[in-house]
């Protein structure tokens, strides 16, 4: 994998911590720069895809004969889809350390870190997404993720294992089927002549009725479309 600086993009970083202000303090300005570059030295950027088939069933969308989809926002996602790829990226287990040592003696920088942690996640996902779209002549798809939507964390089991990801990228699951390192994506994206188009945001999120940022007129991400 090329040599890459993580691009953390410092408003994702001030508003995955509440922060909707025109301006900072000088001293926070100072604080929060200074997190975001540390953050970025911390971070072993890794990534992975791999192509797999797509198949309708009465069950779901079955991918690689060994993933099924259930639930509507797969049919969605993949109707119209001749084959996908599962991709899986992580910035490794330095930063997490470092996370924790800083929520007990620095929480203040510790938030930062970890929103910076956050935000060059997305961007190594958004890094291996960009490499499909340079090799796949064919649309693709949204990038959509397990937990997302009405799409189950349960099938991150046999993703990961499609994506061999505890060998190649050191990523497997917690006990809960969360992430381990937790600052790790994976994530499906369609292909075919015919995709969908598909919306991600607050309207398939099913914590969009309780959440606070949304009464308040924000969101906590940048939604997608498969409408580039």
């Amino acid at each position: 994998m090329e040599s890459w600086t993580i691009p953390i993009n410092r408003s994702d970083v001030l508003r995955y911590v509440g922060w909707f202000h025109d301006t900072l303090p000088p001293k926070m300005d100072k604080l929060v720069d200074r997190c975001i570059a540390e953050t970025a030295a911390l971070c072993v950027p890794r990534w992975r895809f791999t192509r797999v088939s797509v198949q309708k069933t009465p069950e779901g969308m079955l991918l690689g004969n060994e993933l099924l989809l259930t639930g509507n926002d797969a049919r969605q996602l993949l109707d119209g889809c001749e084959s996908a790829y599962l991709l899986g990226a992580t910035i490794g287990v330095r930063v997490e350390s470092v996370i924790r040592q800083k929520m007990l003696t620095a929480p203040d920088e510790g938030v930062l870190f970890d929103a910076a942690a956050s935000s060059a996640v997305e961007a190594v996902a958004d890094r291996a997404e960009a490499a499909i779209r340079e090799q796949e002549p064919q649309p693709l798809t949204v990038r959509f993720s397990p937990g997302y939507g009405d799409l189950p964390i349960t099938v991150q089991p046999t993703l990961l294992k499609l994506l061999d990801a505890p060998r190649k990228l050191g990523l497997s699951l917690t006990d809960s089927l969360l992430l381990t390192p937790t600052k790790s994506i994976t994530a499906i994206l369609g292909v075919g002549a015919a995709v969908h188009t598909m919306h991600t945001g607050c309207s398939i999120c099913r914590l969009r009725e309780s959440c606070s940022l949304r009464a308040s007129g924000r969101s906590c991400g940048n939604p997608k479309t498969t409408e580039f």
